[in-house]
Parts: C-alpha cells; sequence; structure tokens
C-alpha cells in the first residue's frame, strides 16, 4: 500500500545483528511514511512525526512492519532523514506517552483546542512540541506551559511564541487552571526532568476514558 518506508531500528541493533549467523532469525522494523496531510508541527510525543521539511511524516497508529535484512538491500535508498536524533526522540518518548488524569482533561483541552486554532497555526509550526504540567494544590490547579524550540531559533522567533502562549494562557478560565510559569525555549535548554513529568499538549494525548478514571489490570503507573 506505501511506496516509501524508514528504517527506524537502533543503531546498535542493526550493529549486533549484522554480526549474527544467518540461520539466526533477525527481522528490521520499517514505518510507512506519509506526504498527504502533513502536521503543523514536529512533535515530540505527538501521534506524527514529521520527518522534513517537505511534508514526509510517519503516523504512530500505521502497522509497523518488521523484514529481513534482504529487504532493504533489494529497496532503492532515496534519502536520509536530515535530524536521525529527533525521530529517535519521538519514537524512545512515544512509549513514555502517558494519558492526562482525569482532573485535569478539561484545563488540557481547553489548552489543546487554544493551541491548535487555526488563526494562531503558523507560529505554532514554529515550535517543535507544545508541553505542560499540572499540579493541584491548596490554592487550586495550577499549570506550566512550555513551548519548544528547535536550536538555532532567532531571538524574534522564540519571544513571538513566548508571546503566543502567554495569550492562550490568558483565555484560559481561571477556575480551570493557574498558569505559574509560561516559557519558550530551544530544545538543548529542556530538562529531562521536566520531559518526565510534562504531557503534549496534542488532540490524542488526553486521558482515560471518563467513566475510568484509572488504568485497569494488575500494573498501575
Amino acid at each position: 500500500m506505501y511506496d516509501e518506508w524508514v528504517v527506524v531500528a537502533q543503531d546498535c541493533e542493526l550493529a549486533w545483528k549484522a554480526t549474527l549467523e544467518e540461520a539466526c532469525p533477525v527481522l528490521v522494523e520499517l514505518r510507512p511514511v506519509l506526504r498527504e496531510n502533513p502536521p503543523s508541527d514536529w512533535g515530540i510525543r505527538s501521534q506524527f512525526f514529521r520527518l522534513d521539511s517537505s511534508g514526509a511524516h510517519i503516523d504512530n497508529n500505521l502497522p509497523r512492519l518488521l523484514v529481513h535484512p534482504l529487504t532493504l538491500a533489494a529497496a532503492e535508498h532515496v534519502t536520509c532523514t536530515p535530524n536521525p536524533r529527533r525521530l529517535k526522540t519521538w519514537l524512545g518518548l512515544r512509549y513514555d506517552r502517558p494519558a492526562i488524569p482525569q482532573q485535569y482533561v478539561k484545563l488540557a483541552d481547553s489548552l489543546i483546542k487554544k493551541v491548535k486554532a487555526k488563526r494562531t497555526r503558523k507560529i505554532a509550526a514554529e515550535a517543535r512540541d507544545i508541553l505542560a504540567t499540572f499540579e493541584t494544590t491548596p490554592m487550586g490547579v495550577s499549570y506550566e506551559i512550555i513551548a519548544v524550540l528547535p536550536s538555532g531559533s532567532p531571538e524574534e522567533s522564540r519571544l513571538e511564541i513566548l508571546d503566543w502562549i502567554s495569550q492562550v494562557a490568558l483565555e484560559i478560565p481561571p477556575e480551570l487552571g493557574i498558569a505559574t510559569r509560561i516559557d519558550a525555549r530551544p530544545d538543548t535548554q529542556i530538562s529531562l526532568e521536566f520531559i518526565e513529568r510534562s504531557f503534549a499538549l496534542d488532540a490524542s494525548s488526553l486521558s482515560w476514558p471518563v467513566n475510568s478514571p484509572d488504568p485497569t489490570g494488575k500494573f498501575r503507573p
């Protein structure tokens, strides 16, 4: 069904598999490349990931394909991803994609609608992602919003995006939550600690069903 594919196996896995005997069954993971209706942002935890500025992207909902390494030898090599580390970051964080806790869903939904508004889509496209944290204190619900920018973004772009997300926060009803921190920083200044406790303001990343406020099963996060 698809003409283009991208190899998403880790370098170390490819190197290790190359040393194995032919009799040992090894497979390489591929993802189909799409070009229609590309996402507007690059994404960190998003359902979609843009491979380059031409519109080529991956949809995480599509089935992944495992093939014999000889399949790669038979294929035509078209290009390399401009920034393979960004792809590796996205692949890793897709598995670290916590659902927004039920008590913050209304707030997150309101933020998402403002962030995804069509009138500001051009500004939003300059950010890799918009991340938020949520907290309940004796004073009520508070949140932080951080726009993650590609390294090397000009200061004018940072200030423009900072002004935009500040306006987003001002439009949120205070009864839903109060912003305690609003910032726009390059990806070189985003800490691992913040990544681990933040949520992507992406319409595909909300929460567990309303009737089930927590994940079910033996293990709970």
